[in-house]
C-alpha cells in the first residue's frame, strides 16, 4: 500500500498492523497509534505533528527527510529502524 500526499488529521489507529507501507509526503497531525505494528514501513518526507505512539512496534522502518514535532513515544519498540 502506498499513501502519497495524504493528510491524516485527528486519526486514531488501534491494533492496526501495517506491512510494507510506503508513506510519501504524508502529514500526520494529532494522530494516536495504540498497539500498532509497523513492518517494513518507509516514511519519505513525512511530517508528524503531535503524534502519540503507545505500545507500537517498528520493524525495518526507514525514515527519510521525516520531521517529528511533539511526538510522544510510550513503550515503543524499534527494530532495525
Amino acid at each position: 500500500m502506498g499513501l502519497v500526499e495524504v493528510g491524516l488529521v485527528e486519526v486514531g489507529l488501534v491494533g492496526v498492523e501495517l506491512v510494507g507501507v510506503e508513506l510519501v509526503g504524508v502529514e500526520l497531525v494529532e494522530v494516536e497509534l495504540v498497539g500498532v505494528e509497523l513492518v517494513g514501513v518507509e516514511l519519505v518526507e513525512v511530517e508528524l505533528v503531535e503524534v502519540e505512539l503507545v505500545g507500537v512496534e517498528l520493524v525495518g522502518m526507514e525514515l527519510v527527510g521525516t520531521e517529528l514535532v511533539g511526538v510522544k513515544l510510550v513503550g515503543v519498540k524499534l527494530v532495525g529502524v
